[in-house]
């Protein structure tokens, strides 16, 4: 008797065992399925919200303010002979092209006759032009900007900018806040195209009292790729205006 019972128990103890065995394997199952599921619908929510949070920067990109060159051009101001070098102004224009105004905060220009300009655009301090006057510098979309610089070129750099022999480069930035009050700068550059520019002798008279004896005057091209001053065309966060925005120093342009 005392055997039997034993082995009774014996065999009540090894199906416990073995239902215990089962309900937890079970359980241990649905947890893992659980959790599959889990991290299925978790990477689903997290792929949801980044799609979603493209979609807005798409949606506000598409509403921000697009600068495009339109025209640069190369005039002559003055040419009355009292020297040998040629006075001129370089105009550009940009063109907003987005679909929100932009604010135009601070503008920079600079020329230079040389053969290759330097890989990155540098400006010294103090080269760069703040837009104080309220209004006028609130760009509406299709709206233009007109950037000008006054500046000299000597009887020697015409001849060689009329042989191909050296260039005249123009480039800048436009510094501009848009409706989310994000600042931005647009950079640009322009090659004058020598090819269409003219010459007149020195004793024709295009005007009354104007002498066009040092005439060069042409459009201003996109530079080719070989050029290398890719650089010098950009839109990116402006941290000058960042910084005069917020009233903390001022960082240094280079």
């Amino acid at each position: 008797m005392f055997g039997l019972v034993f082995k009774i128990t014996d065999a009540l103890l090894v199906l416990f065992t073995g239902l215990l065995w089962w309900s937890t394997h079970r359980l241990w199952s649905e947890t893992r399925k659980a959790g599959k599921v889990a991290e299925t619908a978790a990477n689903a929510a997290a792929a949801s919200a980044e799609a979603t949070l493209r979609s807005a920067q798409v949606a506000s990109g598409a509403e921000q303010p697009r600068w495009i060159v339109t025209s640069m051009t190369l005039h002559v101001n003055d040419t009355d002979g009292s020297n040998t070098d040629t006075a001129c102004r370089v105009v550009a224009v940009l063109t907003n092209h987005g679909r929100t105004p932009a604010e135009v905060t601070r503008t920079a220009f600079r020329s230079r006759v040389t053969v290759l300009l330097d890989p990155k655009p540098r400006y010294a301090m103090g080269q760069s032009t703040p837009a104080d006057a309220f209004g006028t510098t609130v760009v509406p979309p299709g709206g233009s900007y007109t950037l000008t610089l006054d500046t000299s070129v000597p009887e020697d750099d015409v001849e060689a900018l009329r042989r191909g022999t050296t260039h005249l480069w123009a480039w800048g930035y436009l510094s501009y806040r848009t409706y989310l009050d994000e600042h931005m700068v647009k950079g640009f550059v322009g090659m004058l195209d020598v090819h269409p520019t003219r010459r007149l002798p020195l004793d024709q008279q295009d005007q009354p009292g104007l002498n066009y004896g040092h005439l060069i005057e042409g459009a201003l091209r996109q530079p080719p790729a070989d050029a290398r001053v890719q650089a010098y065309v950009y839109t990116r966060p402006d941290p000058v205006g960042e910084a005069e925005a917020n009233g903390v120093t001022q960082p240094v342009e280079r």
